[in-house]
């Protein structure tokens, strides 16, 4: 988790917590999506490297649930889809909203990420297009 958190409201501990989770594991990425995320929206970024990063938060994220999960779908650890796939047993995550962003990604796998209904962002993209694929799951 990136310092940015500790800065975040102890105060918002529900769904309504206005928190975006993102596990990017090369960190000019993530620095470039959280700025995208500060400047469109009020919405606060917590920032992982991993998916063992993020499982090893868990018990922080149970009590601010964040409104959507920015998943790389290369990772070190896991894949994004294999992180996703461990979030979906855990009570809470179950209905949030998740957008998968990659550089390479097969048609197989992205028609599996798309037949499940979860959003894909090809790298690399604008400003633009990171809105137009996040305004929709943050409504």
């Amino acid at each position: 988790m990136t310092a940015e958190q500790d800065a975040a409201d102890p105060e918002q501990t529900n769904h309504n917590s206005q928190t975006i989770v993102l596990v990017e594991d090369h960190p000019p990425i993530a620095s470039l999506i959280s700025s995208f995320i500060h400047a469109a929206t009020s919405y606060q970024v917590l920032s992982f490297s991993d998916g063992q990063d993020l499982l090893h938060h868990l018990d922080d994220l149970r009590t601010r649930l964040p409104v959507l999960l920015l998943l790389d779908y290369h990772l070190p650890t896991m894949t994004g889809l294999q992180l996703y796939e461990q979030l979906q047993h855990i009570e809470g995550f179950r209905k949030i909203p998740a957008l998968f962003i990659t550089a390479e990604v097969s048609s197989g796998v992205k028609e599996e990420l798309i037949q499940r209904h979860l959003g894909v962002l090809s790298k690399p993209f604008t400003f633009k297009e990171f809105l137009a694929a996040l305004t929709p799951l943050l409504t």
